[in-house]
């Protein structure tokens, strides 16, 4: 028989992404629900383990008395790494304020995009309420992109937080699940890596392609060439027939 989990999570959103996740890596060996708090939770709350999705719902949660479970595990959570392409994205030297509905959270966030090597920009926490003197060049949140002020230019989502794999494995190493199981799930989150550098590569190949087309083009005229973008700072300088990006 299977050994049962039960996730906790704050929102809808959240519990569905991270439910999709739990499925994927453990589905084939535990029995998985999932609860978020803002939809109202069951009047009995059983299994073999209790999953919280962070530090902060475990302190919102702690007047429910109907929890009954062998462990309780909080889980610790990173970026969704179908996202980080859209980080790199955005320009080297760029304030951006990164948004969450909880203060604590945010710098958990700020802090594991710098660990990530996003390290290009400069992050800064969002706070409620808070008017920002300095210029903010963009905002990345993990799915709470109404929080994010208006006047901000550039606005990205970069997904719900998934659990780290140090979350995973602490699950598989209490159930006992058999060895073969902890590789296979090792396997699987290895795997959505490997899509992902796939997936920048093909990005990057794809840059190469539009760049050489464009220095085709370029070269083909005789008269000198530039060009500005929207800020009216210039971009590349074509001159004597050699193309430069500026």
């Amino acid at each position: 028989m299977k050994r049962s989990l039960i996730l906790l999570t704050g929102g809808t959103k959240t519990k569905k992404t991270l439910h999709h996740q739990l499925l994927q890596l453990l589905g084939d060996d535990l029995s998985i629900r999932s609860y978020a708090a803002d939809e109202g939770l069951p009047s009995n709350l059983k299994a073999d383990i209790i999953l919280y999705s962070s530090e902060a719902l475990k302190d919102e949660l702690s007047y429910i008395k109907n929890i009954d479970a062998e462990k309780v595990i909080i889980g610790k959570r990173t970026v969704h790494h179908d996202y980080l392409d859209k980080l790199l994205s955005i320009p080297e030297g760029s304030s951006v304020l990164v948004v969450n509905d909880e203060y604590n959270v945010t710098m958990e966030l700020i802090q594991s995009l710098y660990q990530l090597g996003i390290s290009h920009v400069r992050f800064l926490p969002f706070k409620k309420n808070e008017t920002y003197q300095e210029k903010i060049d963009a905002a990345v949140s993990p799915g709470e992109i109404e929080l994010v002020p208006s006047y901000i230019p550039l606005i990205l989502d970069i997904g719900v937080r998934l659990f780290d794999m140090t979350t995973i494995l602490k699950i598989a190493d209490y159930c006992n699940l058999p060895e073969n199981a902890a590789l296979h799930i090792s396997e699987r989150y290895i795997r959505s890596m490997i899509e992902l550098q796939q997936k920048l590569m093909a990005a990057q190949k794809q840059t190469k392609a539009i760049y050489q087309h464009l220095e085709n083009v370029v070269n083909t005229v005789d008269d000198g060439i530039l060009a500005m973008n929207k800020k009216r700072k210039l971009r590349f300088l074509m001159k004597s027939l050699k193309l430069c990006f500026m």
